[in-house]
């Protein structure tokens, strides 16, 4: 940033009582695009002014970053304003936003009245304003004090967030390593499991086999019993059909021989009775 540049006031004739008194008021004029700040010497009490670079709105550069926002110029890696301390934007007394826009008009109506002070009065002016530097430079100085102390306060939490972090990875690597044992632990027991499912599944598939074929030969032996006791009554019935055809049959032979038979039914009760 180039040095500002100082500007001596032109020396003007001191004017008499009556001639200060008829010194007509000055207008007032527009503000003009360029910016100055006036300052008097503490030694010789001359006026002095400092310019700055004109801009297109008619502020100092200074004066550009009073928005009614105050975004931080301190923004992430994704565009958000980083919150911080009471100092990110600058200090209160010498950062950007404690610049007070001035006004062309006011600069020149502070040079007129300086021009027609006398070395009395001018001198009397620079004393005060010296007296406000002396306390400006103070509250300043402070100001500094304070501002190192809250980089000091920043540099501890940093600190302590370094701190929070180490323990952070350990705890995230102590994590990984149980997630890996405990991985390889799983895929043994997955495996053992998968054996034995499969074991499982065999058996389990000679075991409905084995009653299939059970069920069938069951099936088998109760159809087998059943047919037999069928066959069982129809040989029951045949000899019952046989005992009575082969009496009925010895009775017709002995009636063709010409013999008298017995009575059917003593045959047939003497039959029993033998």
């Amino acid at each position: 940033m180039p040095e500002p540049q100082h500007y001596q006031a032109e020396p003007h004739p001191q004017p008499s009582h009556s001639e200060l008194q008829a010194v007509p008021k000055i207008p007032s004029r527009k503000a003009s695009p360029v910016k100055r700040e006036a300052s008097v010497s503490p030694a010789t009490g001359d006026l002095h002014r400092q310019g700055t670079t004109a801009t297109s709105g008619g502020h100092s550069g200074a004066s550009l970053g009073r928005s009614s926002s105050r975004r931080s110029a301190h923004t992430t890696s994704d565009g958000r304003v980083l919150p911080g301390s009471a100092f990110v934007n600058g200090a209160g007394t010498t950062g950007p936003f404690t610049t007070a826009p001035e006004e062309e008009d006011l600069y020149e109506r502070g040079s007129e009245a300086h021009a027609n002070l006398t070395p009395k009065q001018k001198s009397k002016i620079a004393k005060e304003e010296a007296k406000h530097g002396k306390r400006l430079t103070k509250i300043i100085k402070a100001e500094a004090k304070t501002e190192k102390q809250a980089l000091a306060l920043a540099i501890d939490e940093l600190e302590e967030l370094q701190k929070f972090q180490k323990s952070a990875v350990k705890n995230e690597g102590r994590a990984q390593a149980n997630h890996n044992k405990l991985l390889g632990q799983f895929k043994k027991t997955e495996a053992a499991y998968l054996s034995a499912k499969m074991k499982y599944d065999t058996d389990l598939a000679h075991l409905k086999s084995e009653e299939e074929i059970l069920e069938t030969l069951k099936n088998n032996s109760r159809e087998a019993t059943e047919r037999m006791q069928d066959k069982a009554v129809e040989v029951n019935a045949l000899r019952e059909t046989l005992r009575v055809d082969e009496r009925e049959r010895e009775v017709k032979l002995t009636q063709l021989k010409g013999k008298s038979p017995k009575s059917p039914l003593h045959c047939w009760q003497g039959d029993l009775s033998a």
